[in-house]
């Protein structure tokens, strides 16, 4: 199984997004649907928050040729049950940073057509697939953030993102180690679960080549039900005991996770060798192995693991 996790921007756009042509002019656009994010949503003035269920959708089109970006972003809610926002962001300037993502900063930025102030707009944006046997998955990963109106700040809270990184795995007994890059995982996060009140969701986490020992074959593995809470720096896990299942359906009872802690990092940066760490989880297996995953939109730039 090959695992495609990075290719250039540029190339990556042209296969998961649609084209255009225009006067020679290199032109893609990629969509966010509603229905793949949420938004945390912060009430600068009365100091509340609220986790929205359905977020808005973003529609992108990258100008390649002129290095400038169009961003429409529609129904857009701010307060649960309330108005929607609609506002577009036109010829703005963006840049590459050194994994390929393509990065978005606006001070500030007036909508003339529906008169939204936009400030500090944020976006880091990552095209690119994965191969899973003989099917290809397009999964591009965003960060996005911005106030509306100098009121409300938005983090735009993506549903289903794919990491790669670094699995290390201790033996409680013997405190042999192991490490992997082999392994990549998929957290999936169920929008008919969010609690608005509480600013919670219910997550899986997928586990794919996973292996804790070297004896141990690799598989793929889920850990289900997960209580995910998110804030405004990104979301927190916590869990004392957790259920872990085989090939999706398949409940491993003597192998159930304990001490599930972890957090994803809305503003991750790459480090100096071009890895992102956005997730970074701990827990433990059947109370014999410690196992802590680093985990990024990207890792080891260039490369794909077999």
């Amino acid at each position: 199984m090959k695992i495609l996790n990075y290719l250039f921007a540029a190339v990556l756009a042209i296969a998961f997004s649609s084209c255009l042509s225009s006067n020679d002019k290199l032109i893609t656009t990629t969509a966010f649907t509603s229905g793949q994010n949420g938004s945390f949503v912060e009430d600068l003035e009365k100091g509340t928050s609220r986790l929205i269920g359905t977020g808005g959708a973003y529609n992108l089109e990258i100008n390649y040729t002129e290095s400038t970006v169009n961003i429409s972003v529609s129904g857009l809610q701010l307060i649960p049950g309330g108005s929607s926002y609609s506002f577009d962001i036109k010829d703005q300037k963006f840049t590459f940073d050194q994994t390929g993502s393509i990065l978005v900063n606006i001070p500030n930025y007036i909508d003339t057509r529906t008169n939204v102030v936009i400030n500090n707009f944020s976006m880091r944006f990552l095209d690119r697939q994965v191969v899973l046997g003989s099917s290809s998955v397009a999964n591009p990963a965003w960060a996005i953030s911005f106030e509306v109106n100098q009121r409300f700040k938005v983090n735009v809270v993506q549903y289903t993102t794919y990491y790669f990184g670094k699995s290390d795995v201790t033996i409680i007994a013997t405190g042999e180690k192991s490490e992997t890059t082999e392994a990549f995982y998929c957290l999936a996060l169920d929008s008919q679960s969010v609690d608005t009140d509480k600013n919670m969701v219910t997550g899986r986490l997928y586990m794919y080549n996973a292996q804790f020992a070297s004896n141990m074959p690799k598989m793929n593995m889920v850990i289900k039900d997960i209580p995910v809470k998110v804030t405004s720096e990104g979301l927190v896990f916590d869990s004392a005991s957790l259920k872990l299942y085989v090939n999706e359906n398949t409940e491993q009872p003597d192998y159930g996770v304990t001490d599930f802690y972890g957090v994803v990092d809305f503003d991750a940066k790459p480090d100096s060798e071009n890895n992102m760490h956005n997730l970074d989880i701990t827990f433990t297996c059947a109370n014999r192995f410690l196992v802590r995953l680093d985990l990024g939109f990207i890792y080891k730039v260039g490369t794909s693991h077999i």
